[in-house]
């Protein structure tokens, strides 16, 4: 009788082989647009570089299979990834002290013995927590120490850091990036260590201590408790397109700042990541990118700037709200939710984040202080004015966002349809420098506001120098001239006339054409300057131009030079009128000076015959001139008058008699001066 049994067995493993065939069936193939890293027990240090080797990924290609080709240089490309679904997991515990890689418990030469190589790469981890062209105006920032430092290294020099090798083999850690993303190899070409040069040679802030900076490192959570009942609209819709410009931008900086968003922000707040190459030397800095998740990618063939590069990504953006962040930047836990509420609430205001400041030389996390707000003076340059005792208590006591008269321009949120509707940026700007005036006193002045949200933070590294150039003929002075001498012609009114007070060499460079900026400037019916002044920047004391004549002071076919572009020479002569010659303005005051920037024609000798110098303005009764009658510039309540003699002004007897003696103002723009 042991059919029945027989039987019974057959049956079992039918069942059995039908499960396990079944359970194949459904169970996916293997996925080749993904490159797993499986784990490698590392047993000796060539085997560690092997392994390492082995590990990343050839230049030219990602691990999501076949690789993207190099461009043409002359090639655009616009790169956009699709976000692939993603399972919900649990997210890890935010990182609070410091990076879990940091085992000051092992010697130095067990960490010796454990580590790769560090000329082969540096080594990342990241967390799985949803936590959280520069100004070169940085140095006005108030700073202040963190009661709780955020060490990035451990205590350890720049170049001493210690990655553990194992750690790229969690691939809960790499989640946010997704598994197709090779963070080593991504960022090996670029890596610098101690002693491989000068660290402060390509980006201006120390390489050495960006590369081994863990590109998640953990900072501390900023926000005050009253943020964290800072009203969030619960709109499903509302998210936001990230526009980020980089020009050869150090490869650790801009993973950072990726990954700071990825890991610190609500994953359905940000609609995409928009990076704009443009035009780096290596294409791959970029193109490597786009397998990270909600990364889309604009290469520019030809460089076009910073302000140019940002309506290539505005063009691109799908999101109700922009949001511009440079590209060395680090955002904190709850950074964007405040930003957005503010926007969604008022959609005519630009709001900027308090910006923290990252140490260019050790990458340092800084919080800075609440007591200061965005302005600029006469020469439109931006700079961070100090609010009154009361003002900053008020805004620490109930955290709400306050009012500025400028933003820095490097990171802000605005709604897209506001943005457009006002303009944009000045396309015709060039580069980078006082785009950030150029909107803020545009915003202003067309029926919008600008804020500051302290319960958002944002660290940006801060540097003192460009390490990237103006394009070719191009410098710092004519490009940010060319910017704001067009700021001014626009926006300034009869103010303009102040700027070149202070910038005479602005008048020697050309702005091109702004009656397209004019045209928009009157269909917007935009507010006069002088209201900026009463309702919005009081505290910025510019002279009444009803007090202040422009002028060129003429005799015949000559005007008063004075010789601005010879430091070594404090003294004014007669040469041929010549009206893009700044040297060559003279600003006559209410106050009876006459003066050329910050200096005024000064007599420094009572004597008959003497030449008056140019000194710094003072005041005093040596620097006091009047025209009066037929044509006379008297000096003071004296009987001496200003007198060309041999090319030179002299002071003389006053004789109306003298031909000499008798001097023309010319307004600025006639054109009957050459």
């Amino acid at each position: 009788m042991p059919r029945p049994r027989f039987a019974k067995v057959a049956v079992v493993l039918v069942c059995c082989l039908l499960l396990y065939v079944g359970w194949v069936i459904s169970s996916p193939g293997p996925d080749t647009s993904v490159r797993i890293h499986q784990p490698v027990v590392l047993r000796s240090t060539h085997e560690k570089k092997a392994a390492l080797q082995d590990r990343v990924a050839p230049l030219g290609h990602t691990s999501r299979g076949p690789g993207i080709p190099h461009l043409p240089p002359h090639q655009t490309v616009t790169i956009a990834t699709t976000t692939p679904p993603t399972t919900p997991t649990t997210p890890k515990p935010f990182i609070t002290d410091r990076h879990p890689l940091f085992r000051p418990e092992v010697s130095k030469n067990k960490l010796d013995d454990a580590r790769p190589a560090r000329d082969l790469i540096t080594q990342a981890v990241f967390s799985n927590s949803l936590d959280g062209e520069s100004d070169p105006h940085a140095r006005q920032l108030p700073q202040k120490t963190p009661t709780s430092p955020v060490p990035f290294n451990d205590g350890q020099l720049p170049g001493e850091v210690d990655w553990d090798p194992e750690s790229l083999t969690n691939s809960s850690s790499l989640e946010k990036l997704g598994r197709s993303f090779d963070v080593r190899g991504y960022l090996r070409p670029q890596h610098m260590d101690k002693g491989d040069g000068d660290p402060m040679l390509s980006f201006s802030f120390n390489q050495v201590a960006s590369d081994n900076t863990p590109p998640n490192r953990a900072i501390n959570d900023l926000s005050n408790p009253k943020c964290l009942h800072y009203p969030l609209h619960n709109n499903p819709r509302l998210s936001t397109s990230i526009i980020i410009c980089f020009h050869n931008e150090a490869r650790s900086a801009l993973l950072r700042t990726i990954v700071s968003i990825l890991n610190r922000t609500p994953d359905h707040l940000v609609h995409e990541i928009i990076l704009v190459d443009d035009a780096s030397k290596d294409a791959m800095d970029g193109q490597l990118l786009t397998s990270i998740p909600k990364v889309k990618l604009i290469r520019l063939p030809k460089r076009q700037g910073l302000i140019r590069a940002r309506l290539e990504g505005v063009a691109m953006a799908q999101g109700p709200v922009l949001t511009f962040l440079d590209s060395h930047c680090e955002v904190t836990k709850r950074w964007l939710e405040p930003l957005l509420s503010r926007v969604e609430e008022h959609p005519n205001h630009i709001v900027s984040p308090v910006i923290d400041i990252i140490s260019k030389d050790t990458m340092e996390y800084i919080p800075t202080s609440l007591s200061v707000k965005g302005g600029f003076g006469p020469n439109l340059n931006f700079r961070w004015d100090q609010m009154t005792n009361k003002e900053a208590i008020t805004i620490k006591d109930n955290m709400e966002p306050f009012q500025t008269p400028a933003i820095a321009g490097g990171l802000f949120s605005v709604k897209k349809e506001w943005f457009l509707s006002r303009g944009q940026y000045d396309s015709e700007m060039e580069i980078w420098g006082g785009e950030n005036i150029e909107l803020s006193l545009r915003a202003w002045m067309c029926g919008g506001k600008l804020e500051i949200v302290p319960c958002s933070h944002v660290g940006h590294i801060f540097r003192t120098s460009m390490p990237y150039s103006f394009g070719e003929g191009n410098s710092y002075h004519t490009t940010v001239g060319r910017n704001l001498r067009r700021t001014a012609e626009v926006w300034l009114d009869d103010y303009k006339h102040m700027f070149y007070d202070v910038n005479p060499s602005a008048l020697q460079i050309d702005f091109g054409d702004v009656s397209e900026r004019l045209a928009l400037k009157k269909d917007l019916n935009c507010k006069p300057f002088q209201w900026y002044l009463d309702n919005v920047y009081p505290e910025l004391k510019f002279p009444d131009p009803k007090d202040t004549t422009y002028s060129f002071i003429r005799q015949g076919s000559l005007c008063l030079d004075s010789l601005g572009d010879n430091i070594h020479q404090p003294y004014s002569e007669l040469r041929p009128c010549n009206q893009n010659r700044p040297y060559q303005r003279w600003a006559f005051t209410s106050a009876h000076t006459i003066k050329q920037g910050l200096l005024c024609l000064t007599h420094g000798n009572h004597g008959i015959m003497q030449t008056p110098v140019l000194q710094l303005c003072s005041g005093n009764d040596s620097q006091q001139f009047q025209m009066v009658p037929p044509g006379l510039i008297q000096y003071g309540t004296s009987l001496h008058c200003l007198q060309s003699q041999g090319g030179v002004p002299v002071l003389a007897r006053c004789s109306s008699g003298v031909a000499e003696q008798l001097w023309t103002l010319q307004k600025f723009g006639h054109t009957d001066v050459a």
